[in-house]
């Protein structure tokens, strides 16, 4: 069960078809026998569609294609825990990485579109890049739970006992939204993004019962 106290979200969210429009659609495979989940995420023109490639044949890739055709723009090779989310023409990935011979580390990394990759932090412990608006979001692992890396309220950051999901900027990169876990309950909470220190409470926007949770991609 789901409550959604603040009923003002519902007309933001855009029909997935319009009214009296034919529901009726089209699909064509474009890459098979994964045996990962490829999480795709189309890029910001539309022109190419970047995902996971792992076929148990060899290192996992992450690898931009066309989506029409389905043939491979460009691939680099990544390791472990891998998320990731397109900047403009660029590709912000998390992965894992060793320091040292004991210490594993999540960091980011910069695709370029013109190929580039290039280190975007060090020993940083960041996961789950995500971009909207220009704004760049991440989570930064801590011991025990995690916290997000953009500037929030107070009223946000107000228990350590919370843990997150994901920090999503909304296309004109004014608002930030992210599932947190708190007091045994999951919820999908909204705040206005540069207003670190700020007293404002964030919206609520979902609050799942006990035992229910709030998911995301």
């Amino acid at each position: 069960t789901v409550i959604v106290p603040d009923s003002s979200w519902n007309p933001s969210i855009a029909p997935a078809s319009p009214a009296g429009a034919a529901t009726a659609t089209r699909s064509r495979l474009l890459v098979g026998g994964l045996r990962a989940e490829p999480f795709p995420r189309v890029s910001p023109d539309g022109h190419g569609v970047a995902y996971v490639h792992n076929d148990g044949r060899g290192a996992s890739r992450l690898r931009v294609i066309d989506p029409e055709s389905g043939v491979v723009l460009r691939s680099h090779r990544v390791t472990g825990q891998v998320s990731f989310d397109w900047l403009g023409d660029t590709i912000v990935v998390g992965q894992l990485e060793f320091d040292g011979r004991w210490n594993l580390r999540s960091d980011l990394w910069r695709w370029s579109g013109d190929g580039a990759w290039s280190r975007m932090t060090t020993n940083a412990r960041l996961t789950d890049p995500r971009a909207g608006g220009g704004v760049l979001t991440s989570l930064r692992i801590l011991p025990g739970t995690n916290e997000p890396t953009r500037a929030a309220p107070a009223a946000v950051r107000e228990s350590s006992a919370a843990t997150w999901g994901p920090v999503v900027p909304s296309p004109d990169g004014a608002w930030l939204v992210a599932p947190r876990h708190r007091d045994g309950r999951w919820a999908l909470v909204r705040w206005a993004e540069g207003r670190e220190g700020s007293t404002d409470a964030a919206t609520v926007l979902m609050e799942a019962e006990p035992g229910a949770a709030v998911t995301h991609a």
